[in-house]
């Protein structure tokens, strides 16, 4: 049975809702090393009594990931920033930024993050994909379903590969920002772009969908129609297909979800319907919940930078709880 809670944040500053298709071979995968430019600290993570570790043993490193190419275009690359001690295979949270699917790199917002995830025990990944860029003409520009093929490629390298990193590939979980936050929800509804993976949606624990507007691309917030129009065309039977809240269906497992937003009044309606369907995938699930919380100060790049900040006691908690409720910890 489906433990599923989805609860949804809402802030009272508006902002932009700005978030940001070939399979690469289920073969492909190359260690390029470090990634550039990334400082290396070693910080035992007994120092971090902030995110609650005790007895872990492990070394966290500050931030430098280990680079792989999970396909074959240069903008198919993964961070992984993994406790480096042995012993039991460690929960994955697997992250996808955001920039309206036409900007944003898997560098962005990692002053945090890595250090938070690594500290309750994970191993996190952080990920790159093709991009929808405006300076592109039309006829070269990745459209869907790059982005989300992509996404797909990355949880399937992640899932035959992360045990060799200390992962365990039975417990991935997903967190996107905004066009991220879009991107793992429909990964985790639609089934069709992991089965290309030889994935079903059981692969997926959870997800952590923060601050999208962009649930029903049918349909889209004045702040993303032109975004959308960019990165998915106007064809209707697109549009649909590339919709989390489309494709919900009841029985179809999917993951459960948290589900954060901030802004105007109609942005937070969209997260809430999207949250009421996902309710309907499996109404008699034990767990399902709903809860607004307004908060002050944050703003839809403050969504994301809060995550795993130290002493941040709005979205941080929320995002602990819900990580060691799927995980069962």
């Amino acid at each position: 049975m489906r433990l599923s809670q989805t609860l949804v944040l809402a802030a009272t500053l508006c902002s932009l809702a700005a978030g940001c298709g070939s399979t690469p071979g289920l073969g492909f995968a190359q260690d390029i090393g470090q990634a550039p430019s990334l400082e290396t600290m070693e910080v035992p993570t007994t120092d971090l009594p902030e995110f609650g570790v005790q007895g872990l043993g492990a070394v966290y490193r500050k931030p430098a990931g280990t680079e792989i190419a999970y396909g074959s275009d240069r903008e198919q690359r993964l961070d992984i920033y993994g406790l480096r001690n042995g012993g039991a295979r460690r929960p994955v949270m697997v992250y996808v930024h955001g920039g309206g699917w036409q900007v944003g790199d898997k560098r962005y917002g990692m002053q945090d993050k890595p250090r938070f995830f690594n500290a309750m025990g994970h191993v996190f990944i952080s990920v790159n994909y093709r991009l929808a860029r405006t300076s592109l003409p039309v006829d070269k520009r990745p459209m869907h379903p790059c982005q989300i093929r992509d996404v797909a490629a990355a949880i399937g390298w992640v899932s035959r590969n992360v045990a060799n990193y200390g992962g365990d590939p039975g417990k991935i979980m997903l967190m996107g920002h905004s066009a991220g936050a879009h991107l793992v929800t429909l990964a985790a509804s639609h089934g069709g772009y992991l089965a290309e993976q030889g994935l079903g949606l059981s692969a997926i624990r959870g997800v952590v969908a923060n601050d999208s507007a962009s649930y029903d691309l049918t349909a889209p917030e004045p702040d993303v129609r032109g975004m959308v129009a960019n990165a998915f065309g106007t064809d209707p039977a697109v549009l649909e297909d590339a919709s989390p809240m489309l494709q919900l269906r009841e029985g179809r497992g999917t993951a459960p979800m948290l589900v954060l937003v901030q802004g105007r009044r109609n942005r937070v309606q969209h997260a809430r319907k999207f949250h009421l369907a996902t309710l309907k995938t499996d109404p008699a699930a034990p767990g399902d919940a709903f809860q607004e919380i307004r908060a002050y100060g944050y703003d839809h790049g403050g969504m994301n930078e809060a995550v795993g900040k130290t002493g941040e006691r709005v979205v941080t908690p929320l995002v602990r709880a819900f990580c060691r409720r799927m995980l069962g910890q």
